[in-house]
């Protein structure tokens, strides 16, 4: 189970650049590489290896909201580290 403040809110279309990532949902997860494009509806984890490069597309609004929670988290996380 992905937890609620982990998983984007919002939409997403990424062209991945560099690398791979896995985006991840409660029921399935999907492997991109380097020269993949993909739309990822609401309520996806990505999960980015090292030396990943990628163009992120979103509405502006919810990406707004969207890092202001990625930040905080990753500020928790680096506290509890």
């Amino acid at each position: 189970m992905i937890a609620p403040i982990l998983a984007r809110p919002v939409s997403t279309i990424w062209p991945l650049t560099s690398s791979r990532m896995v985006l991840r949902w409660q029921d399935h997860e999907e492997t991109y590489v380097a020269g993949d494009a993909y739309y990822a509806p609401p309520g996806h984890l990505p999960l980015l290896t090292a030396g990943t490069s990628l163009i992120e597309f979103s509405p502006t609004n919810e990406l707004e909201v969207t890092m202001a929670v990625l930040e905080r988290n990753m500020t928790a996380a680096e506290v509890s580290l």
